[in-house]
């Protein structure tokens, strides 16, 4: 056996927690202020927190679903009418499901379950599981093992069976019990119990067994700490974060929403640069059209812009009045930057070259302008601007120094 440290929990939660530090089954040290007393003892040793048997209802229920979630969900409905309380304040372990369909259970008050977490854990006593009193006793092979207490005396009944007991009433107690069950035990095992204590039941009496060890504590020392825990507290809400697949299943929930995310945002990328692309290639094609347009001898297009520039250098070269060149020149520049435009119509007199344009918008023909601030002294005015058929309709008009 390893080393334990059972914490005994009250119900009343005023009431300090008596402790028992276990090695190999012995009791090794033990108090009755866990909370100051225990810590020491806690390190490298399973840490089990007992909750007393009178705080905690263990039944069982028959639930045709084999879905651990469905049968949570359906546990609260079922036990409705066998309990005084509200459903809604009630915590409910859910135990193994037998063949049959019926599956054990644990109640306990939520808030006390709540309080009893929160005192150990603030001391430095968080436990690796909390189990029903009852439950930490051994399980007897064959009928029931009663183990007494200062008042009460705990009752084991089955794998998943038991309860607590008063002892001033036990024998009435014990009678009500062995009147409930539908098997009844060929044996009782006591503990702390003399036989003579239970001449007042009424009836015949299973036969009765005295324990190995006559002490309640030495009883629960002896629990193996790697006995499976087939009815643990500390489920749903309660669950121990390291010990649950739940936080795993919400970091994986977290996981595959941050990957939809990053493809939504790679999928919003690539269409901007689809678009993009799709739009360079537009005003690729306008370029080249409006290149054969002036000068329909061109026939192979590398670079519209270039040739442009080069052919109107060119006539720069043959004309002696080169104004309306430098201004046609300019205003080539300035549309290839510009997105969206269509040209009208063009005039050129008295030094003044006019360009009649139709853009997406009225912003796009004040960036225009703005384009030729600073260049070689030419200036541009925007003429007025009309909207038609979802574009805008307007002049532009550059002129050189001195025109």
């Amino acid at each position: 056996m390893a080393a334990q440290l059972l914490l005994r929990l009250s119900s009343d939660p005023g009431t300090a927690i008596a402790w028992l530090a276990c090695d190999d089954g012995r009791i090794v040290a033990q108090g009755a202020d866990a909370l100051t007393e225990a810590p020491p003892h806690a390190e490298e040793r399973q840490i089990i927190a007992l909750a007393p048997g009178e705080s905690v209802l263990l039944t069982r229920a028959t639930v045709p679903s084999r879905k651990p979630h469905h049968i949570r969900k359906a546990v609260p409905y079922l036990l409705e009418e066998q309990i005084a309380a509200d459903v809604t304040s009630l915590h409910f372990a859910i135990g193994p499901r037998d063949a049959d369909g019926t599956v054990a259970i644990a109640v306990v008050d939520r808030d006390l379950l709540a309080h009893w977490l929160e005192t150990l854990i603030t001391a430095g006593l968080e436990p690796e599981a909390l189990i029903p009193e009852p439950l930490a006793l051994p399980d007897p092979e064959t009928g029931w093992l009663l183990a007494a207490g200062d008042t009460t005396v705990l009752l084991r009944s089955g794998t998943c069976a038991g309860c607590a007991m008063e002892r001033d009433a036990l024998p009435l107690l014990l009678r009500a019990a062995l009147a409930d069950t539908v098997t009844a035990p060929a044996s009782i095992t006591l503990c702390g119990i003399e036989p003579d204590e239970l001449k007042a039941a009424a009836g015949e009496l299973p036969d009765l067994r005295s324990a190995e060890v006559n002490d309640l504590a030495t009883l629960l020392a002896r629990r193996a700490p790697d006995s499976p825990c087939t009815l643990d507290l500390l489920q749903g809400p309660f669950a121990r974060v390291q010990d649950t697949p739940v936080a795993w299943r919400d970091w994986r929930r977290a996981s595959a929403l941050a990957a939809c995310l990053l493809l939504l945002l790679f999928g919003q990328r690539w269409w901007q640069v689809q678009r993009l692309e799709a739009e360079s290639s537009r005003l690729e094609s306008e370029l080249v059209a409006t290149l054969q347009t002036a000068f329909p001898d061109i026939t192979r297009v590398v670079d519209p812009v270039a040739q442009m520039r080069q052919r109107l250098k060119r006539l720069r070269g043959a004309s002696s009045d080169g104004r309306f060149l430098n201004l046609l020149a300019a205003s080539g520049d300035a549309l290839a930057q510009e997105p969206g435009w269509q040209l009208a119509g063009l005039d050129y007199r008295n030094d003044t070259l006019q360009l009649q344009l139709r853009m997406p918008g009225f912003d796009h023909f004040e960036r225009l302008r703005g384009r030729f601030v600073g260049n070689d002294g030419i200036t541009a005015e925007i003429g007025s601007l009309g909207s038609v058929d979802g574009e805008v309709r307007g002049s532009v008009t550059l002129r050189e120094p001195g025109a």
